[in-house]
């Protein structure tokens, strides 16, 4: 008869909750073959050699060589990186694409500004494109600003399977055959003109759009495929960019797809109670004329959650419960 403290699925599931502690992870690898078995599996679920983003590129070399010697040793730990995180370092990218990772799910790869002026883009053309071509790889992250349509094309030339790619700081973008894979997007209110005018017409199969929004145009109606909406609204104010939202879904075809929204705040106050009420007076209008496909409604205000004021604003009370938040949002609250 097993003890308690000897049930593996008991051992996994306390495991499980320490998989954001990197620390604690490690002290239970210590502890016994069968706790190291599950430590490890959160370990290296998640490989990121990024130190670059910070300047710091020499780190990011050391790193690769330490996984190496490592993954030498062990080979079976190759086996668990599920996630994988890099920048377009050459040296890096190399010695990542010969280490046989044969279960990694995500890619994750970053254009830094230097990388950019050096155009690595182009330097490291081969290399992403074996990692793209991983058969166990179903999404790719491009982050930063990559600033040759060609090279990205070349990116997925070869990859047979069609991965989800989240795409952020447009430039100089033309439509193109790679874009229209896209199902997940990721962008900043300041590059709506130009994805609206370069890209949105090629986004056929776009269903998840996430947008960074302040005050200004947008246009979703050239995404008729679009399901789910996330807007982050960054401003003190929530009033203008809560508006901006409104517009864009009151100019949707009634033909839309939309069955989320989802709404982060960054800051709320007791003095945004009218214009939330705004917000979900209009929304429910919106939600039996323009909106029919839509069932979920979700408002994020993180530090509300945990009862911290989310914003220290002189002069302004910041002190609004859930409760309160809640009776302001009807609409929202029946949705959720």
């Amino acid at each position: 008869m097993y003890r308690v403290v000897a049930i593996p699925e008991l051992i996994d599931l306390t495991i499980d909750q320490l998989a954001n502690s990197t620390p604690d992870l490690n002290a239970c690898a210590l502890v016994c073959k069968f706790w190291m078995t599950r430590a490890q599996y959160h370990l290296f679920s998640t490989i990121s050699m990024s130190y670059a983003l910070e300047g710091n590129a020499d780190a990011d070399s050391r790193a690769v060589k330490r996984l190496e010697e490592m993954f030498m040793h062990s080979p079976h730990l190759a086996s668990l990186v599920k996630n994988l995180e890099v920048t377009l370092e050459p040296g890096v990218l190399s010695t990542v694409t010969q280490i046989p990772l044969s279960a990694v799910q995500q890619v994750t790869v970053h254009c830094t500004l230097q990388q950019r002026r050096q155009r690595a883009d182009r330097k490291s053309v081969a290399d992403v494109q074996r990692l793209l071509r991983s058969p166990t790889v179903t999404t790719v992250n491009l982050k930063g600003r990559f600033p040759s349509i060609p090279v990205l094309n070349a990116y997925f030339r070869g990859c047979f399977l069609c991965p989800t790619v989240s795409k952020s700081g447009f430039e100089t973008l033309t439509a193109h055959s790679i874009f229209s894979r896209l199902s997940f997007l990721v962008i900043t209110a300041f590059s709506w003109p130009t994805f609206r005018r370069s890209l949105a017409p090629n986004l056929p199969h776009l269903q998840c759009l996430k947008l960074f929004l302040c005050a200004g145009d947008v246009d979703l109606s050239d995404l008729p495929s679009l399901c789910s909406l996330q807007v982050w609204i960054e401003d003190v104010e929530p009033e203008p960019g809560l508006s901006a939202l409104l517009t864009a879904l009151a100019e949707v075809s009634t033909t839309n797809r939309i069955t989320t929204l989802h709404v982060r705040l960054n800051a709320l106050a007791l003095k945004d109670e009218d214009a939330l009420r705004r917000f979900d007076a209009r929304l429910m209008t919106l939600s039996k004329t323009m909106l029919p496909a839509l069932r979920r409604i979700e408002f994020d205000v993180p530090l509300l959650q945990s009862g911290v004021p989310p914003l220290v604003v002189p002069n302004v009370n910041v002190n609004v419960s859930s409760s309160q938040f809640k009776s302001w949002l009807p609409l929202v609250d029946a949705k959720q």
